[in-house]
């Protein structure tokens, strides 16, 4: 019996075809409202802040989350977990990336959603402030400080993530690549699209976030179920039998989830079909 969905953001839940990241559609609005009434919660597992539903599109929508790929969590409405980065360690990163191999915007990410580039003058985070594409972008404020700068005040709130845009698909592999073999397997390090990855502490990825959620309601991970759409969903996948993968996904990643739907609401018709089948199988045993 599934007791709770955590379901990815981007191109899965903000899915409004052939937009991937366009607002939560009445379709899906509705299929959430009958899930909760069938007492099954709805949660979402992303690599934004936690309250970047709510925030952007509908403020109604204050729902347990597993945000930034498993830095933080919400649950009922309170942060119960963050990863944390002392400046030694932010230093430390910082001379992975200083060679310069291939050109990146590396950033990081503060407890309440401050960005903080690694030179904020620079060209890539110039780009990034003027957002020509006009992408949703995720932040509260971009600070003026370099990263560098930032760490040397001990009065600055530590660092929650770290993230890092490429031009080309071949940074990603061998920055990748740089900071297993520097840190052996220290960092949880994602890579969230073709371009980009995100650096956390203690092993924290959506999988984790969810079994420590799952853990504190005292909820079984045979008892969830997972829905995404990209690379930064394998260790959910992994790790939630009840896997569900958007039918637009790469087929590699469609190929690590038990079920291909083509929406949120088909994943949450499924689920309630399956648990009205169960609790007949049930009644018919006794």
């Amino acid at each position: 019996m599934i007791k709770m969905l955590f379901s990815d953001l981007d191109g899965t839940l903000l899915y409004i075809p052939p937009r991937l990241t366009s607002g939560v559609s009445p379709e899906n609005k509705a299929a959430i409202r009958r899930l909760q009434q069938h007492h099954v919660r709805f949660a979402i597992a992303t690599g934004r802040s936690v309250d970047f539903l709510s925030r952007t599109f509908d403020p109604e929508l204050v729902l347990d989350t597993v945000g930034m790929c498993g830095a933080s969590i919400r649950l009922d409405g309170e942060m119960i977990y963050q990863t944390d980065f002392d400046p030694d360690e932010i230093e430390s990163l910082l001379e992975v990336f200083s060679d310069d191999r291939y050109e990146r915007r590396f950033l990081a990410v503060t407890p309440d959603n401050d960005y903080v580039f690694e030179d904020p003058q620079s060209e890539a985070a110039q780009e990034f402030r003027l957002n020509r594409s006009g992408y949703i972008q995720d932040y509260r404020s971009i600070l003026d400080l370099s990263l560098a700068e930032y760490i040397q005040n001990p009065a600055n709130p530590h660092i929650n993530s770290c993230f890092c845009h490429f031009d080309v698909e071949e940074g990603v592999d061998y920055y990748k690549d740089m900071l297993k073999r520097r840190f052996f397997n220290r960092y949880q390090i994602v890579q969230t699209s073709p371009y980009s990855i995100v650096i956390m502490k203690d092993g924290a990825n959506k999988g984790t976030g969810i079994a420590k959620i799952a853990g504190l309601l005292g909820i079984q991970l045979e008892e969830i179920a997972v829905i995404g759409d990209s690379e930064n969903d394998f260790e959910m996948f992994a790790m939630i039998p009840n896997s569900f993968c958007m039918d637009h996904a790469r087929p590699d990643i469609q190929a690590k989830a038990k079920h291909i739907v083509h929406s949120v609401a088909e994943c949450i018709d499924f689920i309630l079909q399956e648990n009205a089948r169960q609790r007949l199988e049930e009644l018919n045993l006794l």
